[in-house]
């Protein structure tokens, strides 16, 4: 079935599908409030979304002109239970299982992989220009 993400309600039943894999699309879309949403609703509950995407220090995130967001580890917590914003857009949809960062196989990447080891926040509020992450790795589960 062909389906048009960036227009929910998409066509698949409500709690129908187990997994849903975003592999470099989320960046894409235009409202990622209603994509998010439209996720929650066809996941069963401890269904599991997976995503990749540019992280936004990373050259690839700027460059594609289709790209809409830029993510920061923080970016999808918004819609994760016990985030620390104070404020929600949809209410907690997701419990997050993981968050990682990758800098690709270069030896180039060793700085960036160390401080981010050493503690992500800083990381990410200090260095993450001088020594870029890539991909941004999360796995969410339904709440």
């Amino acid at each position: 079935m062909i389906c048009a993400l960036e227009r929910p309600p998409w066509p698949f039943r409500t709690a129908s599908f187990d997994g849903v894999r975003a592999i470099h699309v989320l960046e894409h879309l235009p409202d990622l409030v209603a994509v998010m949403s439209e996720v929650a609703r066809v996941l069963r509950p401890g269904g599991r979304l997976v995503v990749e995407t540019p992280y936004f220090t990373s050259p690839k995130s700027w460059t594609d002109p289709t790209h809409r967001h830029h993510f920061t580890l923080d970016s999808l917590d918004y819609f994760v239970d016990g985030h620390r914003f104070g404020f929600e857009y949809t209410g907690p949809l997701f419990h997050l299982v993981e968050k990682r960062l990758s800098f690709g196989a270069s030896v180039l990447g060793w700085p960036g992989r160390l401080l981010y080891r050493l503690s992500p926040r800083v990381y990410e509020e200090r260095f993450a220009f001088l020594f870029p992450g890539r991909t941004l790795h999360l796995t969410l589960e339904r709440a």
